[in-house]
């Protein structure tokens, strides 16, 4: 309770008439949760120190009628919070505590500086340099506040580390430079002399662009605004990129070539299943990276870019490829002249020759079928092992039966492939050695 006037609605000018002087509840700190229900009260102690009021309170405390506890007590009950160890305490904060001049008459802390007491605990004016300490005891300082006149340099780079010299006066005993926004890590702050304090501004990737205003606090309070602008380098382009293809099962070290590259932070379009790692840059036109391709990632292409905090780059196609299955066959070799309509078979065998970091297994997507190159006539697949859902491990064969049925009239001359899609180590597609019936 408090009889400043304006603190807050609720409290009043004059003693207030208590209805219930007692707790409804067992001797228990408000920070023991329902959970724990183990803490007691701990003994309190006299102290008759001025201006803290004398302070006692028994462990046995007396019940009332109601066998209710009877705890009045002032000031804290332990030297430190039981959960977040915080210290506990009426004292004023030190020199150099960022609870100085913590809500300033200014933005969204308005209404919070408005609210405080113009004096504090010990009768202090708090508004003197419109700030406020955040607690209940002004900080007295007899220093002069601070002011800033430059800061240099007052321009960064997104992506970029750079070391600032604020100048001012009465810089002595500075301990926090703070600046708007997001994004800027301050750090190695040095004070050299009254009129000078330097730090490191390290200003993230992505940070926004724009004016930030910057502050220093010493313990006479916080200076004046000085702006410092974040821009974006100039976005970066891509050439080329070599190799422009792998194979599932590896990992491939591959070279963007372009400009602008410096502070590449990430590559986009690679899609899933294959993780970037060892991301370096060379040079402003060169950045390397490994793409580590999962044997399960999807083949095809993708569009690779960079991004750096200029933004991202055009992109360039990488291409996913498997190794390779061998075709044998067919057997009997399909080239010996059949009479016009007389139907021709043989077998063809797919082997899964997949070795080395590329040694899995192929799974077919769909069953073999014939495409026609040239000629006349009807090739079709009749039978074998290789159906859809068929698994060959490493060195593993299946077969297919192909027919060829020439026209009744015409010219018997026909060649065709067969075609196989997988979801393995192989490409997506493979064809036969081409066949002839003639």
């Amino acid at each position: 309770m408090t009889s400043t006037t304006g603190y807050a609605a609720s409290n009043t000018t004059n003693p207030p008439t208590f209805l219930i002087q007692y707790c409804n509840d067992y001797r228990i700190p408000p920070e023991n949760t329902t959970a724990g229900r183990g803490w007691q009260v701990p003994p309190g102690i006299s102290d008759a120190t001025v201006p803290n009021p004398v302070f006692n309170l028994t462990p046995a405390a007396t019940v009332d009628e109601g066998n209710n506890w009877i705890n009045m007590s002032w000031g804290p009950l332990a030297m430190s919070n039981p959960v977040t160890s915080e210290g506990l305490s009426n004292y004023g904060p030190a020199a150099g505590s960022s609870v100085i001049n913590f809500i300033p008459n200014l933005g969204a802390a308005a209404d919070n500086y408005n609210d405080a007491p113009s004096l504090d605990f010990y009768g202090n004016a708090r508004k003197t340099n419109n700030e406020v300490d955040a607690g209940a005891v002004e900080f007295a300082s007899t220093a002069a506040a601070p002011t800033l006149t430059s800061i240099s340099p007052n321009t960064g780079l997104r992506g970029t580390t750079v070391p600032v010299t604020l100048t001012g006066t009465n810089l002595t005993g500075a301990f926090l430079i703070s600046i708007t926004g997001t994004g800027v890590t301050v750090s190695n702050l040095l004070v050299v002399s009254d009129t000078t304090v330097t730090a490191t501004f390290t200003i993230a990737n992505l940070a926004a662009t724009g004016a930030r205003s910057v502050r220093v606090s010493t313990p006479g309070g916080i200076s004046n605004p000085v702006t410092f602008t974040i821009t974006a380098p100039p976005p970066p382009t891509l050439t080329s990129i070599s190799p422009t293809s792998g194979v599932r099962g590896t990992a491939v070290t591959v070279t963007f070539t372009g400009t602008n590259l410096t502070g590449t932070f990430a590559v986009t379009g690679i899609g899933a299943l294959i993780p970037v790692t060892n991301l370096t840059v060379i040079s402003p036109t060169s950045v390397q990276a490994t793409l580590n391709i999962s044997r399960a990632a999807p083949l095809g292409i993708r569009n690779l870019g960079l991004t750096t905090p200029g933004g991202t780059s055009n992109t360039e196609p990488f291409t996913v490829t498997g190794g390779t299955p061998a075709f044998t066959g067919p057997t009997p070799a399909l080239t010996t002249t059949p009479a016009n309509g007389t139907t021709k078979t043989g077998t063809v065998t797919l082997r899964n020759s997949a070795t080395g970091a590329n040694a899995g297994p192929i799974t077919l997507t769909a069953a073999p079928v014939v495409n026609r190159v040239t000629g006349t006539g009807a090739f079709t697949v009749t039978g074998g092992t290789c159906a859809s859902g068929t698994v060959l491990a490493p060195g593993a064969t299946c077969t297919i039966i192909v027919q060829y049925v020439p026209p009744t009239t015409g010219s018997l001359t026909s060649t065709a492939h067969v075609t196989i899609a997988d979801t393995g180590v192989a490409t997506a597609t493979q064809n036969s050695p081409n066949f002839t019936a003639n």
